[in-house]
């Protein structure tokens, strides 16, 4: 019986990471990665902590209270912050979600799991912005007499404006601007968390 249940559990994780994230749920490959290393973590911790190899796992392995002391271990061992923690949690949850629509009779590891509650946010740090006299400052140091430091310059200001992430804007492409009213205006169509599109003016 354990073997039939661990060759269960390895195809619905194998079909979890090829299929269900990336083409059902449309996940960005690096929520994807995220949880690929939430479950390659919680293997080597079992491992370490519960002398269990790869090949003896089972869904036992994935009831609430194993992960729950996996997540305990992060926060009190590995320091891990609270919305780490959360990340983890969320990778199982969807894994367990996943496998009871498989299988109605894995639900019941599903809805233990999401019982555990997600852990309070750490406290936010206070945002700092530039001054208007920090930002001329910022941009007057680079030397617009050379074409790498017009293109520094450029990106610099181009964040400032947009408020775009660095890879949003690694990810652009000429075809995410549209000029309107004769070129007078401009938008830029950018691609955020969650593969979700946002358009942002340009001025």
């Amino acid at each position: 019986m354990q073997k039939t249940d661990g060759m269960m559990l390895f195809n619905l994780i194998h079909k979890f990471f090829i299929e269900y994230l990336p083409n059902r749920r449309g996940f960005s490959e690096k929520t994807v990665e995220s949880y690929r290393y939430t479950f390659n973590d919680y293997r080597r911790y079992l491992e370490e902590t519960k002398g269990k190899r790869l090949s003896s796992l089972t869904f036992d392995d994935f009831a609430r209270e194993p992960i729950y002391q996996y997540l305990m271990h992060l926060r009190s061992d590995k320091k891990n912050k609270n919305s780490t923690l959360n990340v983890r949690l969320a990778a199982f949850c969807s894994f367990l979600k996943f496998c009871s629509e498989e299988n109605v009779s894995l639900a019941k590891y599903f809805m233990d799991v999401s019982g555990i509650h997600s852990f309070k946010n750490d406290p936010t740090k206070r945002l700092e912005y530039l001054t208007p006299a920090q930002l001329k400052k910022l941009l007057g140091s680079f030397d617009v007499r050379l074409r790498k430091e017009r293109r520094n310059r450029f990106l610099v200001l181009f964040l400032y404006e947009t408020g775009c992430r660095v890879q949003e804007v690694l990810d652009l492409r000429l075809s995410s601007i549209t000029f309107e009213d004769k070129r007078k205006t401009a938008t830029v169509r950018v691609l955020g968390k969650g593969s979700k599109t946002r358009i942002v003016p340009l001025t």
